[in-house]
Formats: structure tokens, C-alpha cells, sequence
């Protein structure tokens, strides 16, 4: 769920950043997949920057990080419910067979050359799953650039 959740904080400008926390800035060592912090409580989220393997949002406790040492900050984070229910919904509906069963981002196909066309959001980008949940369910989290 981590990955998902870095992507729907990545497409909503949104890290969550807990305000009455304040980002841990300094070395860390992440050994045997795992990151001791004791400022971080169990089922939050932090988000990690500055590492090579490990930026991004992840759950505390860490069970899954690549080991490294690595400059940056940890930040904890205070996710919405609503936001984390979403991010289980497109856990769930991956793990059953992926967004290409539930909706199709192509709106033409062509067999014999083989060829797509990919629906676009107006100015020609390609739509992501991500960025039509973001449209659509999450825009009020939505921070301006």
C-alpha cells in the first residue's frame, strides 16, 4: 500500500506532513529492512526523503526497506481515513486483476500493426488510475504546486 499511497501523495501535492511533529533531519542507517525510530507510533505513515532506495511512504514499523545509509528527513504524516480507504480500495482492486478489468484508460485499439491510444486529460497527458481517483475522489486534498 505504500507504493500507492506515495503515488496518490505525489499526484495530490500532499505529503500530510504531520504539523505538530517536526521532520527528523539528519544520517540514518536502515539495517535488516528496518529503520528504528521512537518518535514514530505503529500504523503511522512517514514519508522518507533523501534516501536512494527508500524514498517515499511507508508504514511504521518498517519491515520491507532496502538497507542504506542515507542523509535526509523522515517525516511523520497524518493521512486522512478517507485517503487510506482509497489507497486499500486500489490495493484490492489490483491484487483481483488490475484497473484493466474495473476501467480502461486506452479509448481505441488496433490489431495487425497493433497500436493505442491512451485517454489524455485535456492537455494531451496521458490519465493515470491515480490521477482519475484524484479527479474524482481525492481533489479536496489537493495542494497548488
Amino acid at each position: 500500500m505504500e507504493r500507492i499511497l506515495t503515488q496518490i501523495c505525489g499526484e495530490l501535492n500532499n505529503w500530510f506532513t504531520d504539523r505538530n511533529a517536526s521532520a527528523a533531519y539528519g544520517t540514518y542507517e536502515i539495517k535488516n529492512g528496518t529503520l528504528p525510530l521512537d518518535h514514530i507510533t505503529e500504523g503511522q505513515c512517514v514519508r522518507i526523503v533523501g534516501s536512494i532506495f527508500n524514498d517515499g511512504v511507508h508504514m511504521y514499523p518498517f519491515y520491507d526497506l532496502q538497507d542504506e545509509t542515507f542523509t535526509g528527513a523522515v517525516m511523520p504524516m497524518r493521512i486522512p481515513p478517507e485517503v487510506m480507504q482509497i489507497a486499500a480500495e486500489v490495493q484490492r482492486i489490483e491484487a483481483e486483476g488490475g484497473f484493466a478489468n474495473a476501467v480502461t484508460l486506452y479509448i481505441s485499439e488496433s490489431f495487425g500493426g497493433y497500436s493505442r491510444t491512451c485517454a489524455t486529460d485535456g492537455n494531451g497527458v496521458p490519465l493515470s488510475f491515480i490521477k482519475l481517483l484524484v479527479n474524482q475522489r481525492l481533489e479536496k486534498w489537493r495542494k497548488m504546486p
